[in-house]
């Protein structure tokens, strides 16, 4: 199978060859709530088959990881979480739930791409010609028996006072139209190949690469106890682990925050 074939757009109607993609149940929208994570893992645990998302005007209680405050103002992002049942590879859900939601924004005319392991980055000049990568959009799961909840947020209409933080763009700053619909539509279409892909053991991993812009750059790793491994990323393994060749020592990073050397 083509790397990118699992996920094909909309738009041509095709069908990625050998995978049995079930049919998933409507997005749910809501205009207001606390967390769209925690509104799926309750529907989760009540026998919710996979698919199933909701997707919010508004997070009052947004996360991101090491449970870091996520910014979701009302109208002015993509804010949604989806459910997974994975019977084998858990981890690489992340991944294929980045490239879905890379390629969904590449949909709409964003030339976005993956920072290991999930956040949604466009590296190119912004507005005021400082160099990228700059986050649009990050991606958190959560694991629940056999149950995964992977939120999702994409800033859509932000402008440059509503950005979080300097480093981050939106749909809008990139210029293009910011319309949450048609998005929701391609990414849930992705998603669904995906996670079939990934259930009939295709080699997702592959895809990933293709849209991991940290692969071959000069990175710094953060890593969860406090330490931190500088060095080339040099690839990223069929587990989803980023390898670091660090003067000449490998270290293989299973979690951790990536920072570029450009920013």
């Amino acid at each position: 199978m083509d790397e990118r074939s699992w996920g094909q757009r909309l738009t041509d109607g095709s069908q990625p060859n050998s995978v049995d993609a079930q049919e998933w149940p409507a997005a749910v929208f809501v205009a207001c709530t606390g967390s769209t994570n925690a509104d799926v893992l309750a529907l989760a645990r009540q026998g919710a088959p996979e698919g199933t998302m909701v997707v919010a005007d508004e997070q009052t209680a947004g996360r991101g990881r090491l449970n870091r405050s996520w910014d979701s103002a009302a109208a002015a992002g993509l804010w949604c979480s989806v459910l997974a049942r994975p019977e084998q590879r858990l981890g690489l859900i992340p991944l294929v739930t980045a490239i879905a939601a890379a390629r969904a924004l590449q949909s709409c005319g964003i030339e976005c791409m993956v920072k290991w392991p999930n956040d949604l980055v466009v590296d190119q000049k912004a507005h005021d010609g400082s160099p990228g990568p700059r986050k649009i959009g990050g991606i958190l799961s959560e694991v629940d028996g056999d149950a995964v909840v992977i939120g999702i947020g994409i800033n859509l209409t932000h402008t440059v006072a509503d950005l979080p933080v300097p480093r981050a763009t939106s749909v809008l700053l990139e210029g293009a139209l910011p319309d949450r619909e048609p998005l929701v539509a391609v990414l849930r279409n992705e998603l669904r190949w995906g996670f079939a892909a990934l259930a009939a053991g295709r080699d997702v991993v592959a895809a990933y690469r293709t849209e991991c812009l940290t692969i071959g750059r000069e990175v710094t790793v953060e890593l969860p106890d406090g330490t931190a491994v500088s060095g080339t990323a040099t690839r990223v393994l069929d587990d989803g682990r980023l390898e670091i060749d660090s003067a000449g020592d490998l270290h293989v990073i299973a979690a951790g925050d990536v920072i570029h050397a450009t920013i």
